[in-house]
């Protein structure tokens, strides 16, 4: 997923777009980093992103979204994913809505949409490129293009 994430940004990049994360996201991505880092991971990503916080637009969206997620998983008797990951997810969502984001990019298409209610587009990461590597054969070397799944 990490080199998906990538190829998406340096796509956005290229083309201008301004990208913002919600401050869930930057909380799951700083989870992942080293005490000691934290504080220049988060400068980083203030520097190269608008990092959209959980106000109270969002919170009131993410509590009807979540009382919908709830209803409708009583009715069906699913499992889904994990209940801390779901609200999670429906902060995420909930932030970018009210920021005015035009599309979420996930790797859970099915449940952002659900969630969505077709109030955004949501979207998969766009496959990697392949990656370039050369290997050494006879003094000689080529490139082989190498597909990996993250």
């Amino acid at each position: 997923m990490k080199r998906r994430a990538e190829a998406l940004l340096e796509r956005l990049s290229r083309e201008g777009t301004r990208v913002g994360v919600p401050a869930p996201v930057v909380v799951e991505y700083l989870a992942g980093v080293g005490q000691a880092s934290q504080a220049k991971q988060f400068e980083l990503l203030n520097e190269k992103f608008e990092i959209h916080p959980v106000d109270d637009r969002a919170v009131r969206l993410a509590g009807e979204i979540e009382r919908r997620r709830q209803a409708s998983r009583k009715k069906q008797h699913q499992g889904g994913v994990p209940q801390r990951c779901a609200k999670m997810d429906v902060l995420i969502l909930s932030v970018a809505i009210v920021s005015g984001a035009k599309e979420v990019f996930t790797d859970n298409v099915k449940e952002f949409r659900k969630l969505a209610e077709n109030r955004i587009t949501v979207s998969d990461l766009p496959d990697a490129p392949p990656v370039q590597i050369n290997i050494p054969w006879t003094g000689a070397f080529y490139e082989v293009g190498v597909r990996r799944s993250e």
